[in-house]
């Protein structure tokens, strides 16, 4: 009976496939568990946002989301790009080649270290002993924190979602228990930091060395050189773009205030998960393109877009609809962000765009990859200093929904000009 409900669930995907124009099979396999992965780890941040945004002052839960902010600035260091890399080695049954990449990591992950050892040093010259506290826990916990997300890397190029969504669930929620068990213990800033990053560390360093034994000690691919300077290329590329997906909260705390920050982090913080949606299917899709050639991802990526683009569109609308009710319930501190989150919840229309990222990297594109990760950076940066000033948080928020948009219709255009097959 089970078999057989199988094989009419298996026979009903491959039918619905000529309308998707998708591995549906492969699609629903994969796509469960990261969607398991994915809705788990959400529901986990979401409850810990709620307890620090009710339990924590407004000015010292901007504190708390300021120092995580700079963080993520610090660990671009890490040539993040170099996960890409791993993910398509991955997928190429390329394994031996990975420990030499994690090296190179961590070689280059020592800059980071010495960036928050400075910031660490700057805030204790200047009296400021907690941020210089807190700096000083990231300079020795960075590394192991930002390391371990090679293991995602790697089961993602594996096919491993079940794996890799276990993984990821584990470690959500060993962080989420010790973190939200140190709010109710002390409101200490510097000791709540401390216990989120060992949290993370401690278990995604289980799980990575925990993966690394099963990798072969010596490469059995010897021509790693354009790897690992197309990898250094994604990270150097991405410093820009990256690093200013986090300045806005660098400039609010600067500009505005520690409570102002509080307010566009809770404003912010469900529309930037619901966008992260897109992150499941720029996993799937990962080693799908990988093994596709350049028109063969030309020909099917812009209806899959299309697609994706109507999902997302939908979640959009209910958002906007039942935020009002949602933040009476959950975050009635923070009424007045209710707007803000509303008009942040149009950036779930970029949501999409991971795929279209991914069919770049995969192949290599690195002119593309440059205009992107150039252009709207700078598009940006121009937007957030020119209307900051004049408009406060609503300049903000103006400046991400139209980057955002900017962003889709030029990687449009640029995957457009993929030659076709004949």
């Amino acid at each position: 009976m089970i078999r057989k409900m199988k094989q009419q669930g298996y026979d009903l995907l491959r039918k619905s496939e000529k309308y998707t124009k998708t591995d549906m099979v492969y699609l629903a396999k994969g796509g469960s568990w990261l969607s398991i992965s994915f809705f788990t780890t959400s529901v986990l941040v979401f409850i810990q946002s709620l307890f620090f945004a009710n339990i924590l002052s407004a000015e010292a839960y901007g504190t708390y989301k300021y120092v995580l902010t700079f963080m993520s600035i610090l660990s671009l260091a890490t040539l993040p790009g170099i996960r890409a890399v791993i993910t398509n080695l991955a997928a190429e049954n390329k394994d031996g080649s990975i420990r030499t990449l994690i090296a190179s990591r961590l070689r280059w992950g020592l800059l980071s270290v010495l960036g928050a050892i400075i910031i660490s040093l700057y805030y204790f010259l200047n009296d400021n002993y907690v941020l210089g506290s807190c700096f000083l826990i990231v300079s020795a916990l960075l590394l192991p924190f930002e390391i371990g997300t090679s293991t995602s890397a790697f089961l993602i190029g594996k096919k491993r979602f079940k794996k890799n969504s276990i993984y990821e669930i584990v470690t959500t929620l060993f962080s989420f228990t010790a973190t939200t068990l140190s709010l109710f213990f002390t409101q200490n800033i510097i000791f709540i930091i401390g216990t989120y990053f060992l949290s993370f560390s401690i278990v995604r360093m289980i799980f990575f060395f925990t993966e690394l034994k099963k990798i072969p000690k010596h490469s059995i691919n010897n021509n790693l050189k354009d790897d690992i300077s197309f990898g250094k290329h994604l990270s150097f590329i991405k410093t820009l773009s990256e690093g200013v997906n986090y300045i806005d909260k660098i400039l609010v705390f600067t500009f505005l205030g520690s409570a102002q920050l509080a307010y566009y982090s809770v404003a912010s913080a469900i529309p930037d998960q619901l966008k992260n949606l897109g992150t499941i299917f720029r996993n799937l899709s990962a080693s799908k393109f990988s093994s596709q050639t350049k028109e063969n991802i030309g020909q099917t990526i812009f209806s899959k877009y299309i697609r994706l683009l109507a999902l997302f569109g939908f979640i959009s609308l209910i958002y906007i609809l039942l935020a009002p009710y949602f933040f009476k319930v959950f975050f009635p501190q923070y009424q007045d962000a209710v707007l803000y989150t509303q008009f942040l919840a149009l950036g779930f229309f970029a949501g999409p765009n991971q795929v279209l990222y991914q069919a770049l990297n995969s192949k290599k594109m690195k002119r593309e990859i440059n205009i992107i990760n150039i252009s709207i950076p700078i598009l940006r940066i121009v937007l957030y200093l020119t209307l900051l000033p004049l408009f406060q948080l609503w300049g903000l928020i103006f400046a991400h929904v139209f980057s955002n948009a900017t962003s889709s219709i030029l990687s449009l255009f640029l995957l457009s000009k993929t030659p076709k097959k004949s």
